[in-house]
This record gives C-alpha cells, sequence and structure tokens, in this order.
C-alpha cells in the first residue's frame, strides 16, 4: 500500500511536494487509525455496540455530504458556462 501510493505521488505531483504529501498522508493515517482503535473500543459490549454504528453513519452521512457539495459545484460551473453554438453550413445536394 505504502509503495503504491508513493507511486500515485510520483506520478501525479512535482518532486518538490513529495515532503509535504508525505506528512499529509501519514497525518490522515494516524487520524483514521484513531478513529478505528476508538471504535473498537466502543464494541466491548454487545448491547452497546449502536453507539460505534452510529458514529459510522454520522461519518457516511459527512461524506455524502460532501459528494453533494461537489456534485453543486459542477452544476454550477456548466451553467456558468456559455453553452458551445454548433454552425450548420449550407449543404448542397448532387
Amino acid at each position: 500500500m505504502f509503495l503504491l501510493s508513493k507511486y500515485v505521488e510520483r506520478q501525479l505531483f512535482p518532486s518538490e511536494y513529495i515532503g509535504t504529501l508525505t506528512g499529509v498522508m501519514w497525518t490522515l493515517v494516524g487520524v483514521i487509525a484513531t478513529v478505528q482503535y476508538g471504535l473498537i473500543q466502543l464494541t466491548d459490549d454487545i448491547f452497546r455496540s449502536w453507539r460505534a454504528w452510529l458514529i459510522v453513519l454520522s461519518l457516511v452521512i459527512l461524506m455524502s455530504c460532501h459528494l453533494i457539495q461537489l456534485w453543486w459545484k459542477y452544476v454550477r460551473e456548466l451553467r456558468k458556462k456559455p453553452m458551445p453554438t454548433v454552425e450548420i453550413s449550407n449543404i448542397t445536394k448532387f
């Protein structure tokens, strides 16, 4: 997984950003691992495992809101651009 992420970084970004991108990537990995550890602690008692599922559901809703925001920005950008016009030339028949 690490090599795959390094390959993507090297292909998509200039070399001067490698350090910053690596720092951001490992920070996100740390945050995700911490959240996962917290969710595991919430499921020790099977009757209270709904708390972990509530957190997972809220994270899914949060990510869905981001997708809706991106879609909304895309639609607004399409409305700003003028539609391309196609000129129809006179076609003569033989």
